[in-house]
């Protein structure tokens, strides 16, 4: 009985102090990853944004909006063939201009995108960095965005794959969902 006592009370004395051990590094933990989803800075990896912005340049990305307006930039994800998830360095990960909506209708005629049927105007957009494109009328789904980028003739080589290929916007891979939505990015 007495070592039990004598067991006991080496405990009572010592619980207090892993408590407050535990209980800090939880909250370290919790504001490491609270800091991981709320923002992150990343580098573009292409020149798609051209001429806005370069390839190299910073941007944060904030992971609790995933409700972009028009004409934010968001960061998302696309799996494709050439996606190797065994490569460290290979990324999946595509930065875009919200262009349509949720419930819009889209269509591209001629280079020049109209949302309901009305000519958006896209005053960040210079003219020598518009296609010529054109893209069928498309109603948008629910939880769904149509994004391009800014420099809408790209042509590029992955420099991981060596792939040449277009950017990677809604016109080549379809409406991106909020599933596939890292979140509404800013740059720097």
């Amino acid at each position: 009985m007495w070592c039990n006592q004598k067991v006991l009370s080496k405990i009572n004395q010592t619980l207090p102090l892993i408590a407050v051990i535990i209980l800090v590094s939880c909250e370290f933990v919790k504001d490491v990853k609270s800091f991981r989803e709320e923002m992150a800075t990343e580098r573009l990896g292409t020149n798609t944004m051209y001429p806005n912005f370069s390839q190299g340049m910073k941007y944060t990305i904030d992971y609790k909006n995933l409700r972009p307006k028009r004409f934010e930039i968001i960061e998302f994800r696309y799996d494709d063939e050439f996606f190797d998830k065994s490569d460290f360095y290979s990324s999946n990960q595509h930065v875009s201009r919200v262009i349509g909506l949720p419930y819009e209708s889209i269509e591209i005629r001629k280079g020049e995108v109209y949302i309901n049927d009305v000519k958006l105007a896209e005053p960040f957009l210079k003219e020598k960095y518009r296609s010529n494109d054109d893209y069928p009328k498309l109603k948008i789904a629910k939880d769904c965005y149509f994004v391009m980028v800014d420099d809408r003739n790209t042509i590029f080589r992955d420099s991981i794959t060596y792939v040449v290929d277009k950017a990677y916007d809604s016109r080549k891979i379809g409406v991106v969902s909020k599933n596939q939505m890292e979140g509404v990015t800013t740059l720097k």
